[in-house]
């Protein structure tokens, strides 16, 4: 990658966050960024940081909103301009599509061990008595995910039933 293209990847916000999720893009792709604006909003199992602009130019995003990203790994590019810095997106993008190729073939396909889940998630899902398993989702499972279910399940076991008398009125049995 050319000299004049600055990688802006994940920071370690947390002794115990391997991850983070990108929840917000504050710029536009493709936009003019100084240094230290801020560019998007991160989220892990404890915290939210507004992540700042390493360097001044053209922002590309190599991640889309929503999507979780490992500590160290890139979610920007930052260049002098927006050729350049597509060039350095378009490589980026087709290495990143070789490691993934290259990762596939040596997956054996089986499931990864364990739900991925928030502390305040797992503490609030053995509170309500929901197993985190069954909670729909992508990525780490936050408390609104595990609210969410809960709400759904008890909106389906709180429905109003027919009750009909087994015997006439008026009747002893």
């Amino acid at each position: 990658m050319p000299a004049a293209i600055t990688t802006v990847t994940v920071p370690q916000l947390g002794v115990n966050d391997p991850f983070a999720t990108v929840t917000e893009w504050l710029v536009a792709d493709g936009a003019s960024v100084s240094l230290g604006q801020p560019i998007c909003v991160l989220e892990t199992t404890k915290s939210t940081f507004e992540l700042q602009c390493e360097a001044a130019g053209f922002l590309a995003r190599l991640v889309p909103q929503g999507h979780e990203v490992a500590v160290s790994e890139p979610i920007a590019l930052v260049g002098p301009d927006r050729a350049a810095v597509e060039l350095a997106r378009a490589a980026h993008t087709a290495a990143a599509a070789a490691g993934a190729a290259g990762a596939a073939a040596g997956a054996d396909g089986a499931a990864a061990g364990g739900v991925r889940a928030t502390e305040p998630a797992r503490a609030l899902a053995a509170r309500l008595g929901v197993d985190l398993g069954l909670v729909p989702g992508s990525g780490i499972l936050r408390e609104r995910d595990v609210l969410a279910f809960h709400e759904s399940r008890s909106a389906v076991t709180a429905a109003p039933r027919c009750s009909r008398r087994s015997t006439p009125r008026g009747v002893r049995s």
